[in-house]
């Protein structure tokens, strides 16, 4: 899953700006993925059912 930066934000360990992809095992706390995708911080791709 690829997920990349909408707008600039800060986490505990790192600084994400407009552009740049999110690694899988990326600490982004005190946020959560769910929240920076509401607020519109990250872009993560619809994953592809199986079928």
């Amino acid at each position: 899953m690829s997920i990349t930066v909408k707008k600039p934000f800060n986490t505990t360990l790192q600084r994400f700006k407009e552009g740049d992809q999110v690694p899988a095992d990326a600490d982004l706390s005190p946020h959560t993925i769910e929240s920076l995708k509401a607020g519109g911080f990250i872009a993560v791709p619809a994953t592809k059912a199986k079928g």
